[in-house]
């Protein structure tokens, strides 16, 4: 952890004197030689070239490489795509219609372009928002579609706007301003961009972690207190402010929110805020090329930036301390098109620390019944908990009630894996706090427990399959939600590793008074571990059994309608504990 830390330290230090180097270069050099002497002499025009030209210009590479890397960590993480880019919802070329607009209908002047082409760009990605909220279902995906959708009919627009221009002056102005220059920048036009840059940069970089959290699958998040559509919206909003109010004075130089995160991550080696900072210097120290003075255009007057505690110990763990004492599944309905998936099921765990294995054949509804009750499927019926509605229950709420583990976690973007397991503290946290040293503590001894404390460094997506599940598995210890829904979580486990998870979660559940529904494949791991088992047939509850008491006949009936035919053998393990070995037939 050390050595990670001292790395990114470097990087930022490296990366901030190479911007500072760049931003005297780009002060000192250009047509007009200008020395300190002359300046604190006052010649009049050494002042005014360096107040009006020289500095606006400088400051706008600065401000606007470093906010164009942000807003692309932004939406590389967002969208977890490596190659999103402020053209992925259409701020771009939104920006490139409206200056071009004010270029043919407005006014040629610096003022009107910046007006129109920032408009531009908001108008072309509120557009991609709602055609995003129109589409069915709530997937990012829409999104990127109708990003794609408004990206296409901006081109179209473009270029019909640049078939009425005039190829002499008209149609010349609006392709200098497509590829990007900072020959127009004076004093008067940097107060708009700037501020706006490092207003949204700083309300950005607050919101990281939020930022983190919808990195993972939308379902995911949800159950982790994100409010995922409005927390999108704002970052986006934030990200697309800040492209929108650069590109709008410099031209299409979006290009740079590609590149900058790449280098940050390559430098970095991970996705901390500390990453989000280092995109935006390499950004903005990437390379300037202000050749400031004369009022002529040539090729050395365009910008380019380029590339430029024990989990059982815890006293919030204990049992008795407020959490829910018994759960309902009521009339609950599911279906999918036109096809009925469950129906009328019903079922009472009225008995604190239990853990309730689910069991049925494929397609029986396993996986569809864990979704409804964590609200993640349009039901009819109700889950309650000690009488609460779980859908009556807001997301920040229901987070802090529900935990979920998913089949396969939808983790995509580079994180530690003790960065993931601090995730499952969000629900208690408010939006612009940080963990705290007790739920960091917490954090690493769930990773102890699992058998993960020498990982806590590694990057979450180098981990095993298995791994990554016993690591989501200590996030669901750290989120302490009295209700803990599992489906197969011991996915990619090995044999010995899918009973010691079984071991750790029946502790876990039966020390801090928890409810656990689980879904597992093998049945006889919930035969060693389970205190109930829910059968589904048919779409309903066929039968409730409990291996601790029922007569092995009666399980062995109600598992061979299920399964086929078969027997089940009581044998003693070396330990003495009396066990049932499923035998097919």
């Amino acid at each position: 952890m050390n050595n990670n830390r001292k790395r990114t330290a470097l990087c930022l230090l490296g990366a901030t004197l190479c911007v500072f180097m760049a931003f005297g270069a780009a002060l000192y050099f250009g047509r007009y030689p200008i020395t300190l002497q002359a300046l604190l002499a006052g010649d009049a025009m050494a002042v005014r070239t360096f107040t009006v030209l020289r500095l606006p210009r400088a400051v706008m590479a600065l401000a606007g490489g470093f906010g164009l890397g942000v807003a692309g960590f932004v939406y590389q993480t967002v969208f977890r795509n490596p190659l999103a880019s402020p053209d992925i919802i259409g701020v771009s070329s939104g920006a490139s219609v409206g200056a071009a607009f004010a270029i043919l209908f407005v006014s040629s002047g610096t003022l009107g372009t910046t007006v129109c082409a920032f408009a531009g760009g908001l108008a072309a990605v509120f557009l991609s928002l709602g055609l995003a909220a129109a589409a069915p279902g709530r997937s990012k995906m829409n999104l990127v579609l109708a990003g794609i959708a408004v990206h296409a009919l901006a081109q179209t627009l473009l270029m019909l706007l640049k078939l009425t221009a005039d190829p002499e002056k008209e149609l010349a102005s609006i392709e200098y301003w497509i590829m990007g220059s900072l020959a127009g920048v004076t004093q008067s036009r940097v107060w708009f961009p700037v501020p706006m840059v490092i207003s949204c940069c700083a309300v950005i970089f607050a919101l990281h972690r939020q930022a983190m959290l919808l990195s993972v699958e939308e379902d995911e998040a949800r159950l982790l207190g994100v409010p995922v559509g409005r927390m999108r919206f704002l970052l986006l909003t934030l990200a697309t402010l800040v492209v929108a109010a650069v590109v709008s004075v410099t031209g299409l130089i979006s290009f740079v929110g590609l590149l900058a995160p790449h280098c940050a991550r390559l430098l970095a080696g991970h996705n901390r805020r500390s990453t989000s900072l280092l995109s935006g210097l390499a950004a903005a120290g990437g390379g300037y090329h202000c050749q400031n003075g004369g009022g002529n255009r040539t090729a050395g007057q365009y910008l380019h930036l380029a590339a430029g505690c024990s989990v059982f110990a815890l006293s919030y763990y204990k049992a008795g301390e407020g959490d829910a004492v018994m759960f309902t599944v009521e009339n609950l309905a599911v279906r999918l098109g036109d096809k009925n998936i469950l129906q009328n099921v019903h079922f009472t765990i009225d008995t604190p620390g239990q853990l309730v294995g689910i069991l049925g054949a494929n397609g029986s509804g396993k996986t569809t019944l864990l979704r409804a009750v964590a609200g993640l499927l349009p039901h009819t019926g109700c889950c309650l908990m000690d009488d609460v509605p779980l859908e009556s229950l807001s997301t920040r709420c229901l987070a802090q009630t529900v935990s979920y583990i998913p089949q396969q976690s939808g983790i995509s973007v580079s994180m530690s894996a003790r960065e993931v397991v601090l995730m499952g503290c969000n629900p208690r946290l408010g939006v612009l706090q940080s963990p705290t040293a007790a739920m960091c503590a917490a954090a690493e001894e769930a990773l102890r427990t699992v058998g993960l404390a020498d990982k806590a460094e590694q990057d979450y997506l180098t981990l095993s399959g298995g791994e990554r599940q016993l690591c989501i598995l200590a996030r669901t210890f750290v989120e302490n939600a009295p209700l803990l829904l599992l489906d197969e979580p011991d996915s990619a486990l090995d044999l010995a590793n899918r009973s010691h998870m079984a071991a750790l979660l029946a502790e876990f559940v039966h020390a801090s008074g928890k409810t656990a529904l689980i879904c597992l494949h093998d049945p006889m791991l919930m035969l060693d571990w389970c205190d109930t088992l829910i059968v589904l047939q048919n779409g309903q509850v066929g039968a409730m059994l409990y291996p601790r008491t029922d007569p092995v006949e009666a399980l062995q009936s109600v598992l061979a309608a299920v399964y086929g035919p078969l027997e089940l053998v009581p044998v003693t393990d070396r330990t003495g504990r009396v066990r049932l070995a499923l035998l097919p037939l």
